[in-house]
């Protein structure tokens, strides 16, 4: 009785192991992130097979990745399914095929850093920050130019240098963009850098703003450091230039102008000893995104939200429409009789152009010049 038991007890021990799969090393040949999933070869074999991997890495382990041993285990009671159960210990021997995944061609580009910024001097100046980036498999380095340094001035006080500002944006060789276009054309600049790592600029042509410019080819054996919009009326690069593409000229600007506007923008109307009702011009210019002159249709409906006064051109009342074009003009007839005489607060409406409403607030000044 007790050797049938033991023969039971034998049967079933090589049945389990006839229907069992030990652990084995695998090599990943590539990742499936959507999926969770690898796809690999095992010791001796040229066939890849699938094997799962915990849905809760929401980061993969640094040894997760095409090259890397890994090891994997078969799920008992599910056939054909095998897990990743961490890193492996050794590379399978060579098999017909290649028991490492083909190694993949990096693209040209840049690698770290190289970003374009503005100078500390403004204008039409930018910077080239270090960096790394790879030409036909080849990595090379780009170290900003350094035209000056910060010192120390001696005997004390010890100051820093007069000139030159805290920071490296004081002390770079800024590389000149050519002067923009004429007003209503645009073009784009290119900066490229190649093999020599010597930064070339090259001018593009330029065209109406109403059709995109080319971009500036890439020389051969160079790679594109960014591009940059140069539009006519520009003064100086600003950051939203760098990388900027084209837009369709649109209107998207309200310029105010006047006899009573002052320096810093503000519109203040004087005393008049001349009649209780004296009035000013106000005009009110349209511009695109590029700062020219925009044409529009429709009427302009000017309200006197609050105050005292009228607007108009022949009479003055609340309100006052008329059709418009680039610009606008309307009158503001001040009334120094009102008891109250309050600040007005004026809204310019352009039909079809919601974005464009435009609020003027007019300080009256006294006898002696100062707000009411």
């Amino acid at each position: 009785m007790k050797l049938y038991n033991r023969a039971i007890l034998h049967r079933r021990e090589q049945h389990a192991k006839r229907h069992s799969t030990p652990d084995r090393d695998a090599v990943v040949w590539s990742v499936d992130t959507n999926n969770f999933y690898a796809m690999v070869k095992i010791q001796g074999s040229d066939t890849q097979i699938k094997v799962h991997y915990p849905r809760n890495y929401r980061v993969l382990p640094t040894w997760l990745k095409p090259g890397n041993a890994v090891r994997i285990r078969h799920r008992s009671g599910v056939q054909g399914y095998f897990e990743v159960v961490g890193h492996g210990r050794a590379i399978p021997t060579p098999v017909e095929g290649g028991s490492l995944p083909p190694s993949i061609a990096s693209s040209d580009g840049i690698i770290t850093g190289m970003e374009v910024v503005l100078h500390s001097s403004g204008g039409m100046n930018v910077v080239i920050n270090s960096g790394t980036y790879r030409i036909d498999g080849e990595t090379y380095a780009y170290v900003t130019t350094v035209s000056s340094y910060i010192t120390m001035d001696d005997p004390a006080p010890m100051v820093m240098g007069g000139s030159i500002a805290m920071g490296l944006g004081g002390t770079l060789t800024p590389i000149a963009i050519d002067p923009p276009p004429s007003a209503g054309y645009g073009r784009y600049d290119g900066l490229f850098i190649g093999t020599d790592g010597v930064v070339d600029y090259t001018a593009g042509t330029a065209v109406s703003l109403g059709t995109e410019p080319a971009f500036p080819s890439v020389p051969t054996d160079h790679i594109l450091i960014d591009y940059l919009f140069i539009y006519g009326g520009m003064t100086e690069v600003t950051a939203s230039d760098i990388g900027a593409r084209w837009s369709s000229p649109s209107a998207n600007t309200v310029v105010g102008s006047s006899t009573i506007k002052t320096a810093d923008g503000t519109y203040e109307m004087p005393w008049s000893a001349v009649t209780d009702t004296p009035t000013a011009a106000i005009t009110l210019s349209i511009t695109d995104q590029y700062g020219n002159a925009k044409s529009v249709g429709g009427d302009a409906t000017v309200t006197l939200l609050t105050g005292t006064g009228g607007v108009g051109l022949v009479t003055y009342g609340s309100t006052y429409t008329a059709s418009i074009g680039t610009a606008f003009t309307f009158n503001y007839q001040r009334n120094q009789l009102a008891v109250p005489e309050l600040h007005p607060i004026v809204q310019v409406e352009f039909e079809g152009y919601p974005s464009l409403t435009f609020l003027i607030v007019i300080v009256l000044l006294d006898v002696s010049g100062d707000p009411i």
